[in-house]
């Protein structure tokens, strides 16, 4: 069953330049009344000031889908990775 989650319904986390609005809940972030769906555990949108990042962060057994609407960001992982992402690119 679909169910319609209008994005101010959303899980929000608000950190300096970073402002993200979660799909489902993770961990202690987002709203518990949104679980996870299947193998799907994290969607969210983030929305980057400009010359901002998230810093390194830990991916550990899994996938991730960017698409960046506007703009460009770089994106490095502790794994190693780096990607230069832009507008309307998806990676």
């Amino acid at each position: 069953m679909i169910e319609h989650r209008p994005f101010l319904a959303l899980g929000a986390i608000r950190r300096g330049c970073v402002d993200a609005r979660q799909h489902f809940s993770v961990g202690e972030s987002g709203r518990a009344d949104h679980a996870p769906l299947g193998p799907l555990h994290v969607w969210n949108d983030v929305e980057f000031a400009p010359h901002s990042d998230l810093g390194l962060h830990a991916h550990r057994d899994v996938e991730i889908v960017t698409w960046v609407r506007s703009g460009a960001i770089t994106h490095e992982d502790d794994a190693g990775n780096r990607a230069r992402l832009v507008a309307n690119s998806i990676h």
